[in-house]
């Protein structure tokens, strides 16, 4: 065990634990860098659940455990989701901060003592020495949805940690009113300093069962990309402004009177869009089934145009009928590109892409009928 390790355990075990429980803070302890990967999660009233296609058995320990989630509806830091202007929210912590700070003592009323004692045991298993704390907060609109967590991206630019919203496993809470729910994930060190947190509402809790957001930001709540997913309740072109699978810049208010309908689902994020500080991405194409989401990795901007690497990942499901999906992104830029690319990549898991497709992207409402893209597997 490292010296780092042993400290920390001797302050936890009298003091940080206790700081759960609304203790003092002890003296700062050691300082590392912030990362992670791994995939899998659980929730504190439960000690097995699924996410993804992975099950925890219920022999785990909480020090194998890589995330514990709960909600609850008082606040457990002086500022955090509550007091934000978003609907989202991450703090980082190392061993210093997690004494001085983080204390759940004004929600253990909302526990049961099984479920306190799982929460306080997580955080006091976590090595500081080569693991930092990441505790992703998002204000849901009841107990029938949580946070998960999936997956650390690390082929993202800046590698992203990736959170869903997903349903409750069990029967929703009879609690309807909004609450918050709160995820502590271990991030390991091994990772490229300060991971982005990307959040995925895979279960349409913010907007709609056909449009999903995806939030991708700094911690605390610094945005970086909004996106959002419309999905289809079958394989059709949701927009006729562009093929399947095609893509378009819009750069202005004019060009997105010119992309999007009325009537159109996703018709306010486009307007509402301050042109003048960004332009939105856009890229139609097909899933094998309607359990996957898209969202960019990266959004690069050169002499030779905006290069956008979008991942298509499954939560949950395995292959079925192909789906369309359009994904949005609001990209901040002040000086919009004319052309690019988008590179299309579906996946599984990390294990690597089971399809690649690179769509042309262009400003020019003319060209937008003319995407010519490639597809590779």
């Amino acid at each position: 065990m490292s010296p780092t390790r042993r400290i920390f355990l001797h302050s936890s075990s009298l003091c940080m634990l206790g700081a759960l429980a609304g203790c003092p803070a002890d003296p700062e302890g050691p300082k590392p860098t912030t990362n992670r990967t791994e995939n899998a999660t659980e929730t504190t009233d439960q000690i097995a659940r699924t996410t993804s296609s992975t099950t925890t058995s219920t022999s785990v320990t909480t020090t194998d455990r890589r995330a514990v989630e709960f909600a609850h509806s008082s606040p457990i830091f002086d500022s955090g989701v509550a007091d934000a202007d978003s609907w989202y929210y991450a703090r980082v912590f190392d061993g210093e901060r997690s004494v001085r700070t983080f204390d759940v003592s004004k929600v253990r009323a909302e526990m049961t003592e099984r479920q306190f004692e799982m929460l306080r045991q997580f955080v006091g298993d976590t090595d500081f020495a080569d693991h930092s704390l990441y505790v992703v907060q998002a204000e849901l609109p009841s107990q029938e949805y949580e946070l998960r967590f999936e997956f650390v991206d690390r082929t993202a630019s800046p590698p992203q940690v990736v959170v869903s919203v997903g349903h409750r496993d069990g029967e929703a809470e009879s609690q309807s009113s909004e609450v918050t729910s709160t995820l502590l994930a271990r991030v390991p060190d091994s990772v490229a300093p300060d991971p982005a947190v990307t959040l995925v509402d895979d279960a349409g809790a913010r907007l709609s069962d056909s449009l999903h957001a995806v939030e991708t930001f700094r911690p605390p709540n610094q945005s970086l990309l909004q996106s959002v997913n419309v999905h289809p309740q079958s394989y059709e072109q949701i927009t006729e402004r562009m093929p399947v699978p095609g893509g378009a810049l819009v750069t202005s208010s004019e060009t997105a009177t010119k992309f999007v309908s009325e009537d159109a689902s996703f018709a306010s994020f486009v307007r509402e869009t301050e042109f003048d500080s960004s332009y939105v991405l856009a890229v139609q194409a097909t899933m094998p089934n309607n359990n996957y989401h898209a969202w960019p990795q990266s959004v690069e901007h050169g002499p030779s145009g905006v290069s956008v690497h979008v991942r298509q990942q499954n939560f949950t499901g395995g292959l079925n009928v192909e789906y369309t999906y359009l994904v949005l992104s609001r990209v901040p830029d002040q000086s919009t590109p004319e052309s690019g690319t988008a590179k299309v990549q579906t996946q599984e898991s990390d294990e690597g892409a089971l399809f690649e497709k690179k769509i042309p992207l262009s400003a020019s409402p003319e060209k937008w009928p003319n995407s010519k893209p490639t597809t590779t597997r």
